[in-house]
Parts: C-alpha cells; sequence; structure tokens
C-alpha cells in the first residue's frame, strides 16, 4: 500500500483570512486539515505537510489542533522540525504514553483537523 504524501491533503481556509495578523505581526489562519482515503496508509514520522498551504509561506510559528472531532479518535500534533502531522493513540493494555500510529495502519477516508496556523 501507498503511504500518504502531502499531495493527500487538501487545506481549506476557514475563518481568518491571509490578512487576519497576531501580536507579533504574525500571518494567523484557520485552516481544515483533509486527509486519509482508507487504503493509504500512515508514513512512520508523521504526514508531510506543505509551508506554503498554511497562508505564511516563509516560517511556521506555531499549528495549533483546535478541533478533532473528525480526526478519527487519534491524538495529533504537528513536528516543527520536520513539517509533518503526526499522529498518536492512547493503547489500551497499558496505560502510559501515547505511541505513534503504525505504518500499516490506513487512516479512515475524509478525516478532518481544524487548525490554527502562525507564521510569517
Amino acid at each position: 500500500m501507498a503511504s500518504l504524501t502531502a499531495a493527500s491533503v487538501s487545506y481549506k481556509l476557514q475563518g481568518k483570512g491571509p490578512g487576519a495578523k497576531d501580536e507579533n505581526s504574525n500571518r494567523v489562519n484557520n485552516i481544515i486539515l483533509t486527509f486519509g482515503d482508507g487504503t493509504s496508509t500512515y508514513p512512520t514520522g508523521g504526514i508531510p505537510l506543505v509551508l506554503s498551504k498554511y497562508g505564511a509561506p516563509n516560517s511556521i510559528d506555531f499549528v495549533d489542533i483546535l478541533d478533532t472531532s473528525g480526526g478519527g479518535g487519534y491524538v495529533y500534533t504537528y513536528n516543527r522540525s520536520t513539517s509533518k502531522l503526526m499522529m498518536f493513540y492512547a493503547p489500551t493494555t497499558t496505560p502510559g504514553a501515547l505511541v505513534e500510529v503504525a505504518s500499516s495502519v490506513a487512516p479512515a477516508s475524509g478525516l478532518n483537523l481544524l487548525v490554527q496556523v502562525s507564521g510569517h
């Protein structure tokens, strides 16, 4: 099976537009990320995201995951050093730290996350 790639993710601007800025004059955008087709698998280390699609083409200061209700029950985090969206789950057999989703897992079709991005 093929892995999810940067081309597997669609970006839809929501709320604050390209002109919105925070207290540090960074661009702030709310974006819905949609990914997953039910067959492509999660790549080890995370799903690559495209910097320019966030409306902050030079650098990203943070990506805050605002709403995961359409995210299939996973816990998500943005890895700034690799520009990847990472997926985790809480193990049911042994309580403890979150575990990264295995590369053999194919996320359900049409997962949606609402994220807020700040950058410049």
